[in-house]
């Protein structure tokens, strides 16, 4: 895995040290959840809800070798309802860009529409 920062600490420690406002995260709660395990509801809290600038959605699988492997939204450890429901309250407008990736983005929809209502 290659990132800069995963978790919430680590994303929160970094933003505190680099103060400038046009600094923003990419918060990607698969890649907290490969590395520590709990991305939402443990580290999403400790970031500044302004400094968010993107957020990765793809969910992460604790396969049978012990190692994490990618899957779609709503098919592993991150818990997407809450962690989308805490971003659309904290006012980061929610979207989707498409980018068909071994199916991922028609089940991603169809998990959100079926399972919330959302589309």
């Amino acid at each position: 895995m290659s990132c800069n920062t995963a978790t919430g600490e680590e994303s929160a420690a970094l933003l505190k040290a680099i103060p400038n406002k046009n600094f923003m995260l990419n918060w990607d709660p698969g890649n907290a959840a490969a590395l520590a395990g709990t991305p939402y509801s443990a580290g999403y809290p400790l970031l500044p809800k302004d400094r968010i600038g993107h957020c990765h959605c793809k969910d992460v699988q604790l396969k049978p070798d012990h190692k994490y492997g990618w899957a779609p939204v709503g098919s592993g450890m991150v818990d997407w309802v809450g962690q989308l429901q805490a971003l659309h309250r904290d006012g980061f407008p929610l979207r989707t860009e498409p980018r068909n990736t071994l199916g991922r983005r028609r089940h991603t929809r169809k998990v959100l529409a079926d399972q919330h209502g959302w589309s």
